[in-house]
């Protein structure tokens, strides 16, 4: 679909022994629902709120993209709250051609949003326990924004006490010089920061205001919630 903000297209493409289907916004891959992008994506929303230092009660996704991340999220029946903002209609449209993400766009206990992410938590004085980002990578024009110093500020002050930021960090998609640009960033805000391998060539920054320090008998404890035991067994 052609829109003002972009151009939107699912393809079915064919890996080394089996069908799966990819996103593309203006020519730009924004992944797929391939076994890889099942385990990255769901992990990219379930980790962080399995490590948190509290009882998380509410997640904002800001990029719906495929809806795995944001499908994920429905695993965890301790969350209260689950807010997705995506910018662009047909994104939301596109959402129920990709398998594993739980029908996230047609569930009430999802508040999607259509709206730019960093404009919403401008306009809005809302705070969530984790604020977790899957833009399109930062080599896609104008997304950049959402990967700077200025952007994770304001993510900051809209996090509760503990509250945590999630960023998608992926590998390919830049050099190593700028990579590292995009991790300084991150700590310029976050001082305590972690860094965690999703996938062969995706990384997950987790910061925080506060230590992030991991109790081991809470991360087991929330893995064997049934929901996200099925959820993250799968992948």
């Amino acid at each position: 679909e052609e829109t003002a903000s972009g151009a939107v297209a699912v393809l079915d493409e064919q890996g080394s022994s089996v069908a799966f289907r990819r996103l593309y916004i203006n020519g730009i891959s924004n992944s797929g629902d391939g076994m890889p992008s099942l385990r990255y994506m769901r992990l990219q929303a379930l980790l962080p709120l399995i490590i948190h230092r509290g009882e998380p009660r509410s997640a904002l996704v800001i990029g719906l993209g495929t809806g795995i991340t944001a499908g994920a999220l429905l695993a965890y029946d301790a969350l209260d709250r689950r807010v997705v903002a995506e910018l662009l209609p047909a994104v939301v449209k596109a959402a129920p051609n990709f398998s594993g993400n739980y029908g996230v766009t047609n569930d009430s206990r999802v508040t999607l949003r259509l709206v730019d992410g960093r404009r919403d938590l401008l306009r809005r004085a809302d705070r969530y326990d984790l604020i977790t980002l899957e833009p399109p990578p930062p080599s896609a024009a104008g997304v950049v924004n959402l990967y700077s110093r200025d952007f994770y500020a304001l993510a900051r002050q809209r996090l509760n006490p503990d509250g945590l930021v999630a960023q998608w960090l992926p590998i390919p998609t830049q050099n190593d010089e700028d990579t590292r640009s995009l991790v300084r960033s991150f700590l310029d805000v976050f001082p305590h920061a972690t860094l965690w391998t999703t996938e062969l060539h995706e990384m997950l920054l987790v910061g925080s205001v506060e230590p992030i320090e991991l109790d081991a008998p809470a991360i087991v404890e929330r893995f064997e919630r049934p929901g996200v035991r099925a959820v993250l067994r799968a992948v």
